[in-house]
């Protein structure tokens, strides 16, 4: 799965969520958001995903399927550059990672020095701040010993001061420092246990991984806006789950002095941490309401938030069963014309993204050196080949890339399905219109001999100028 589907897929999850975010975020317990914004980020940075037909994708290709299959039965004259559009305009998101026309290697290079240059901004900014937390002492008090106590972790926590910042602050993750300001009221015991509470919560939380990962998506997907907006609102929901956890552990009762504590402390920010945990956030209105509304969640609650997050995970972030089980087969009663190799070890079987009499036919070449040289593909034809007589036989994730030339005589690029065939199944990989060139990575869904094909799918016959598979 490319980039650019996976950074599609997860703008979906992403709008779904802020529209949660709006709807229910009073009534939700605040712990239910980062737990949804971490199944974004599986989405974001892992390219497998468990199939399943409750996916919205997989009734997208249900959809587009039977608008194809029914269209193909239709007793008119229909053109098929107009057919194949309208199964074009319906495909999930693979027809948007394989843009039309579009050279693959400018953009795969812009794409690595955006990612570069998002990487280094972050760095910098960590590494900055880290020289400036060095220069911390250890806190030498009775109360903060008396609390730490009391309130025992596993890993070692570090609470030191600073006269380089103004607010607390948590970083590092697996021997974690609580960072507090050298102007503390180290006798303001009701203060201090707000701000270690708040600390500890980060930590026990793990939300310095989380900002990791955060940060992580942001540079891969850089071009993303939903990214963005997905990192804003992952950091104030981080916040807001702390502030959750004050109340619950501390009683309701403190909500008012709570909040009266954040609007003491805040201030704006004058430097940008973004692998820290900060007692404060710009967003301080946002977490005043919801502080001053805080109440212990019921067991429907509960039940709700679970609901939410099993079906979002469900629906949203699992792949259609069509992608990882194989496509539908048709049988074809038609008979292959005279001159033509009938393929063998395959049964008559179509893709589901064409109709059964769209394909007329089925023809083998054998490429040299993983290139076959011109050839034709004509309207309905399918084209399978094969290397040197053999299939490619792929390990499980092996990635090949296939690009074709064509020599275009339309304004707007001739329509083609390219796909793969394993296991006596006909499975598409690419749906649309090519204008001169396509190239199309394909990591194997499992291990096996695989032969791929070419369908014309335009209302003229296509000349391929050559065809390579590596």
């Amino acid at each position: 799965m490319t980039i650019f589907k996976m950074s599609f897929l997860a703008s979906i999850l992403i709008f779904v969520i802020t529209l949660i975010r709006i709807t229910m975020l009073q009534w939700l317990p605040k712990k239910t958001f980062p737990i949804l914004w971490s199944v974004v980020l599986y989405r974001l940075l892992v390219p497998f995903f468990i199939s399943s037909k409750f996916s919205i994708y997989t009734l997208i290709n249900v959809l587009k399927n039977t608008i194809i299959n029914t269209t193909a039965f239709l007793e008119f004259s229909i053109d098929r550059n107009a057919v194949s559009g309208i199964a074009s305009d319906i495909t999930s998101a693979a027809a948007l990672t394989n843009a039309t026309g579009m050279n693959i290697l400018p953009v795969r290079v812009l794409w690595i020095i955006g990612m570069c240059v998002c990487a280094l901004f972050f760095l910098i900014s960590h590494f900055r701040c880290l020289m400036d937390y060095k220069t911390s002492l250890p806190v030498e008090n009775v109360l903060i010993e008396k609390w730490k106590q009391k309130h025992f972790i596993r890993r070692t926590v570090d609470i030191r001061q600073s006269d380089k910042i103004t607010t607390a602050l948590t970083y590092g993750l697996f021997k974690p420092v609580v960072l507090l300001p050298k102007t503390t009221d180290w006798t303001n015991e009701t203060q201090l246990q707000y701000i270690l509470t708040h600390e500890y919560a980060h930590i026990q939380e793990f939300d310095i991984l989380l900002k990791w990962l955060l940060a992580i998506a942001v540079c891969v997907h850089w071009f993303n806006p939903f990214v963005w907006i997905m990192y804003l609102l992952a950091n104030r929901d981080i916040e807001l789950s702390c502030d959750e956890t004050v109340v619950w552990t501390l009683g309701e009762t403190v909500r008012y002095s709570y909040a009266l504590t954040l609007i003491e402390l805040e201030e704006k920010k004058s430097s940008f941490t973004p692998f820290a945990n900060r007692f404060c956030k710009n967003s301080i209105e946002e977490r005043m309401v919801l502080i001053m509304k805080a109440r212990r969640v019921s067991f429907i609650g509960i039940l709700s938030a679970l609901a939410i997050i099993i079906s979002t995970l469900i629906v949203f972030a699992t792949n259609p069963v069509s992608e990882a089980a194989g496509t539908v087969q048709f049988t074809s009663q038609e008979i292959t014309p005279e001159g033509i190799e009938t393929p063998n070890n395959f049964n008559e079987t179509r893709t589901a993204n064409c109709p059964v009499d769209f394909v007329k036919s089925e023809e083998f070449i054998h490429l040299v050196n993983g290139t076959a040289s011109e050839h034709n593909a004509e309207n309905g034809q399918m084209v399978l080949y094969k290397n040197q007589n053999k299939t490619w036989s792929l390990k499980q994730g092996e990635t090949i890339c296939i690009d074709v030339n064509i020599e275009n005589v339309f304004k707007d690029g001739q329509t083609a399905v390219i796909g793969y065939v394993i296991d006596n199944s006909y499975t598409d990989i690419f749906n649309g219109k090519i204008t001169h060139s396509k190239s199309i990575e394909f990591a194997a869904p499992k291990e096996g001999n695989y032969t791929f094909y070419f369908i014309g799918a335009s209302s003229d016959t296509i000349h391929i100028q050559s065809l390579c598979i590596l």
